[in-house]
């Protein structure tokens, strides 16, 4: 499945792309700051505020 997840550097957001990451879920993380996403597997990362 294809995901969208907002807010994924809050603590909420790390553990939501953990787990989808690990069902074999395909996720992009929208997130405010690319750099602050920590390494969990192969997300795509999009900037989604300035």
């Amino acid at each position: 499945m294809k995901l969208a997840l907002f807010g994924a550097t809050g603590g909420t957001g790390q553990q939501l792309l953990d787990q989808a990451l690990a069902a074999g879920h395909h996720v992009t993380a929208i997130v405010r700051d690319p750099t602050r996403l920590r390494p969990a597997g192969p997300p795509r990362a999009r900037r989604g505020d300035r």
